[in-house]
């Protein structure tokens, strides 16, 4: 039988070597860390379209932490996601311009802390994160320059629920005025 190999090859060795690449590739294949997901970015008025499309699509849960909050179309988008059954609550900065979201659908709670409660995050059925800079006002949609994150990671998401129910048992139930 003629060889493979036209000069003398340590079997042993080409074996290993062959086994050694294959384990590396699988590794570097099968192996994506689960916290390294998908990660997009949305510019000025990408974000409204992206945000609308997420509300819509959520099938159990919507959290929400925005330090202004006054876009009507988005808080009835949130509404109408309430009527379908799924779980939307919101925290938001202690401020007047807030006060619109009292008597929605969707339970809002009010950080009762002295802090600057400044954050603008999402959490889409415990995969989807939105966060960035853009308040969830028409000037932040429109007008601003801003920049967010949609990440979907439920390892990050987890993380992230676990920190807004923290938040969601200090927070008030009444704006303080």
């Amino acid at each position: 039988m003629k060889s493979l190999f036209p000069v003398k090859v340590n079997k042993t060795k080409v074996v290993a070597i062959i086994i050694v690449f294959l384990l590396v590739f699988a590794i570097t294949l099968l192996y994506t860390p689960s916290r390294w997901d998908s990660v997009d970015f949305f510019f000025d008025e990408t974000a409204e379209k992206t945000i609308f499309s997420l509300i819509k699509s959520a099938d159990h849960q919507i959290l929400i932490q925005m330090f202004s909050f006054t876009h009507e179309e988005i808080a009835g988008e949130l509404d109408k996601a309430k009527d379908r059954g799924v779980d939307v609550r919101v925290i938001v900065d202690d401020r007047e311009e807030n006060e619109h979201l009292e008597g929605r659908n969707f339970p809002v709670r009010w950080d009762g802390t002295s802090r600057l409660f400044h954050r603008k995050l999402a959490i889409f059925d415990a995969k989807w994160i939105w966060i960035g800079s853009t308040n969830w006002t028409y000037s932040g949609m429109s007008r601003n320059a801003e920049v967010d994150m949609l990440l979907a990671s439920p390892d990050h998401a987890l993380d992230l629920i676990s920190q807004f129910e923290g938040e969601w048992r200090r927070s008030e139930k009444r704006r303080k005025k």
